[in-house]
Order: C-alpha cells, then structure tokens, then sequence
C-alpha cells in the first residue's frame, strides 16, 4: 500500500496542464529463490527470482528474452545466488557496480563491487557485461577506466559496457 501512496501523491502534485495520468496493468507475483516466469506472450518472456540487497526486502532481478536473446538485470543488489542464475545463459547481463576501492566496506555486503561483477561474468561469459548504478557516479574517462579495470581484476575479459542515461545497444 505505501507505493500507492507514494504514488497518488506524487500525480496529487500535478498541475492541471499535466496529462493524463497513465493507466497501467499490474500482474502481481511472489518473488522467490528460483527463477520463475512471470509474464510470457507471443514475444516476450519476463523471469523473476530474489536478489540481495538486504535490508531491502524483498529485491529482484530478472530476465528478458525476445528473439533468442536474453538478458539478466540484477537490479540493485549484491552478486548472490539469484544473481547468478539470472545470469547462467544469458547473452547480456547489467549489473550494478561499485567502485570497490572508492566505497565503504559496509556498502559492499549489500551491493556489488565491479571485481566481484567481473568474476560473476568471468563465470557466467555473456557476450556483454553492462556495467550500471555506479557509485561513485564517473565523471571522466578515467573514473570509468577504474571500473573497466576492476572487472578485469574480477576475471572478465570479455566486452564490457559502461551505462549512460538513454544507451542503446544492438543485440544480435
């Protein structure tokens, strides 16, 4: 209830030459350790399973396939069991990254640092590892260097994206 909340409060401050609101269809699920579909048509398939990124619970993380292609999001969480069975075949996997030596130890029980991202991918070898959620958030080509080093220092040797807002990427 308290999104909903959150949510009528947020479009309670809209100004009368707002648009209208947009009405959106919700299946609800039970997230859980394996992963499990969750929505499937003609074309797509969503999957779901529990990620960790307590004390936030629950959190998910899922994958998307079309086509063949599947992806894995982990969302906002430390690599973790769920993490890598989302990732275990997948063509593409986005992942949140934290610079390891620029963070507080504590974040990192709870979040993913970049090595522990590249030795997920190092394990798991998609064709392409985005890296998303950065923190600290790069601001030159070097502090995303820094990134791109730790996941190699994670094993990963494979292509390797950094994320920006509205990135787009051919998946074949």
């Amino acid at each position: 209830m308290s999104g909903r909340v959150g949510d009528e409060a947020f479009h309670g401050q809209a100004t009368p030459s707002a648009r209208a609101r947009p009405t959106i269809a919700v299946d609800a699920f039970e997230p859980g350790p394996d992963v499990e579909v969750v929505f499937a048509d003609d074309d797509w398939r969503v999957a779901s399973v529990l990620v960790d990124h307590h004390p936030v619970k629950p959190a998910v993380g899922y994958t998307v396939e079309r086509a063949g292609i599947r992806v894995a999001i982990s969302g906002d969480t430390a690599v973790c069991e769920g993490v890598r069975r989302l990732a275990h075949g997948a063509d593409v996997v986005v992942h949140e990254a934290l610079l390891t030596a620029a963070v507080s130890p504590s974040l990192l029980e709870w979040n993913a640092g970049s090595r522990s991202v590249g030795a997920l991918a190092s394990s798991t070898q998609p064709a392409t590892l985005i890296l998303t959620h950065l923190i600290p958030a790069p601001r030159t080509v070097e502090d995303e260097r820094a990134f791109l080093d730790e996941v190699r220092e994670g094993g990963f040797t494979g292509h390797t994206v950094i994320a920006h807002d509205l990135l787009r990427l051919p998946v074949s």
